[in-house]
C-alpha cells in the first residue's frame, strides 16, 4: 500500500501519510499538530446530512445503499478503498436508504 495524502485539521496543510504502523501516529510536517490517517467512509443519517454532505468544504461522494442490495455489497469494498486512497481530497459517505428514507426520497 502506498503513502496517502491526508489534510492536517489544524492548518490545512496535505501531509503524506505512510501505511499506518502499530505504535506509531502521524503529525502534521508543518505544525506538528496530530493527524488521524484515512479512516474510510463516513456514515450520515438524515440528522447528520446536511452537515456532513451539503456543507463540507471537500467534495463529496455520496454511496446511497441497503443492506438487501447484492450490487451494493459488491461494491462497498471499491467505495471504501477510493476514501482511502482520496482521503484529503474528497469526503466519502454512505447513507443507508432504508434508516433514512427522508433524504433517500430526495434523491
Amino acid at each position: 500500500m502506498s503513502d496517502q495524502l491526508v489534510k492536517c485539521p489544524s492548518c490545512g496543510t496535505m501531509n503524506r501519510i505512510p501505511p499506518i504502523q502499530p505504535g506509531r501516529k502521524a503529525v502534521c510536517g508543518k505544525c506538528k499538530a496530530p493527524i488521524e490517517g484515512p479512516r474510510g467512509p463516513v456514515n450520515v443519517t438524515d440528522g447528520t446530512f446536511a452537515d456532513q454532505v451539503e456543507r463540507s468544504s471537500a467534495p463529496v461522494l455520496l454511496d446511497l445503499w441497503a443492506d438487501w442490495c447484492g450490487p451494493c455489497h459488491m461494491l462497498a469494498p471499491v467505495i471504501s478503498q477510493i476514501s482511502t486512497e482520496l482521503a484529503g481530497r474528497i469526503k466519502v459517505a454512505k447513507l443507508n436508504i432504508d434508516e433514512n428514507p427522508r433524504t433517500a426520497a430526495r434523491f
